[in-house]
C-alpha cells in the first residue's frame, strides 16, 4: 500500500483528498475520499477502507525481484483522442465511451524483501468513461481503468472513485484521479492475488491530446503545476510514490517546464516536493530536472535527482531521499487543442541503495 503522511490527489469528480495510511506494505490502500465522490458503489461517504465493492478479476504476484523505476509504457494500439475544440474536455465531460491510451508507468512491490521491480504487462492500458452516476443529488463522472495484462478489463476494471474494491475475493485494487480541463492523471495499485505481501503500483496520465497540426512551430511555452482548485491558471503538480527499504511513501509538490517550439528542447524541474518519513513526520524531498525533447505533441527524455535537501538523509536507509545523480525518464504529451496543458509520468532510481520513484506531473500554459 502507499503510506505517509502526504497524499494530495483528486477524484474524477475533481474533489480534493488528502493524507495517506501510514505503514509499509501490504495490500494497496488509498487516501481517504472526499465526502462527495464519483463511487460507483457503496455509499459515497464512506471512506475507502470501509467501503468495498466485489470484483471478479485477478492479479498475478510479480516475478522479479530486481530493484528499479517502472517501466514506461506510453500508448499503442488504441487511438489517441484528439483535442478538436474546446469541448469535449474533463470540465463538462467527454462522451460517454470514450476510450483514452494511457502513458503508464507500474513498479511491483514485495513488502517482505523490500524488492521493487519494472513491470509492463501485456496490451494497452486504458481508461474508460462510462458516463455518470448521481450521488447525493449531484451527477458525477464515472472512469474505469482497464490493464489487459492484469486481467483487469471490462467489468473488472478499476472504478476512479478512491473507493477500495476486492479482487477476485483476495487481492484488493484502487485508483484516484486528477483532471485539468484536457489532461487526467492519477495513480492505482492492486494487490497480487497469490501474494498478500505483493502488489503493483501504477502511475497514469491521459486526456485529449493536442492534434500535431496545432502544435506550435515557433516561440516558447511555459508550464506552471501547483496543487491548486480546479480552473486555476497554474493547476496541475507533482505527485508520485518513493520506494525504499521495503517502504513507501507518498509525494506532492510542484512543477515548471518549458517546451522550445521551435528547437523542441524540453527542459524543466520538479520542486517543492513533500514526502512523509518513517518517524511520520514530513520532509522535503529531492528537486527533480527534466532535459528531453519534443516531437510532434508528445514529449519524453531523462529525469536526474538533485542534491537531497538539508539537513540530508540521503545515506541513510531509512531515509526516503535519492541519492544525488539517480536517474530515469519522463514520457507524456500536450494536451488540448492548442497544447494549453502537460502531461507526463516520471520516473527515478539508484542500483547502488535500491531506492526508485515513480510518479506523474501535470502543468498548465501561462
Amino acid at each position: 500500500m502507499r503510506s505517509g503522511k502526504i497524499g494530495l490527489a483528486v477524484l474524477a469528480s475533481s474533489l480534493m483528498v488528502s493524507g495517506c495510511s501510514s505503514g509499509g506494505g501490504g495490500s494497496p490502500t488509498p487516501a481517504s475520499a472526499a465526502p462527495t465522490n464519483n463511487a460507483t458503489t457503496g455509499n459515497p461517504s464512506s471512506s475507502p477502507s470501509s467501503n468495498t465493492s466485489s470484483n471478479n478479476s485477478s492479479g498475478s504476484a510479480p516475478s522479479s525481484s530486481s530493484s528499479g523505476n517502472g517501466s514506461a509504457s506510453t500508448p499503442s494500439g488504441v487511438a489517441i483522442v484528439a483535442a478538436t475544440g474546446t469541448t469535449p474536455n474533463f470540465t463538462s465531460g467527454p462522451v460517454a465511451g470514450t476510450v483514452f491510451p494511457l502513458t503508464q508507468l507500474i513498479t511491483t512491490v514485495n513488502t517482505s524483501s523490500g524488492a521493487t521491480s519494472n513491470y509492463t504487462p501485456a496490451g494497452t492500458p486504458t481508461l474508460t468513461y462510462t458516463g455518470t452516476q448521481t450521488i447525493n443529488g449531484v451527477a458525477v463522472p464515472v472512469y474505469n481503468l482497464n490493464v489487459p495484462g492484469l486481467s483487469l478489463t471490462g467489468a473488472n476494471s478499476l472504478p476512479a472513485n478512491g473507493q477500495t474494491t476486492t479482487v477476485n475475493g483476495v487481492s484488493s485494487g484502487w485508483l484516484l484521479l486528477t483532471n485539468l480541463n484536457y489532461t487526467t492523471a492519477g495513480f492505482w495499485s492492486l494487490g497480487a492475488s497469490d501474494n498478500p505481501n505483493a502488489f503493483y503500483d501504477g502511475e497514469v496520465v491521459a486526456g485529449f491530446q493536442t492534434p500535431t497540426a496545432n502544435v506550435p512551430t515557433t516561440g516558447t511555452g511555459t508550464y506552471i503545476g501547483i496543487p491548486s482548485p480546479p480552473g486555476s491558471s497554474t493547476a496541475g503538480g507533482v505527485t508520485g510514490v518513493v520506494f525504499y527499504n521495503g517502504l513507501n511513501r507518498t509525494m506532492s509538490g510542484r512543477a515548471n517546464i518549458g517546451v522550445n517550439f521551435g528547437s523542441g528542447a524540453v527542459t524543466g524541474s520538479l520542486t517543492g516536493i513533500i514526502v512523509g518519513n518513517i518517524s511520520g513526520s514530513q520532509s522535503y524531498w529531492n528537486d527533480v530536472s527534466l532535459d528531453g525533447t519534443l516531437s510532434g505533441a508528445t514529449i519524453s527524455g531523462t529525469a536526474t535527482a538533485g542534491a537531497p535537501p538539508t539537513p540530508s538523509y540521503g545515506t541513510d536507509p531509512q531515509s526516503p531521499m535519492l541519492p544525488t545523480g539517480a536517474h530515469g525518464t519522463f514520457t507524456g504529451a500536450l494536451y488540448g487543442p492548442n497544447g494549453q496543458e502537460l502531461g507526463a509520468t516520471w520516473s527515478l532510481s539508484d542500483a547502488a541503495s535500491g531506492k526508485s520513484a515513480i510518479g506523474t506531473v501535470t502543468a498548465t500554459k501561462q
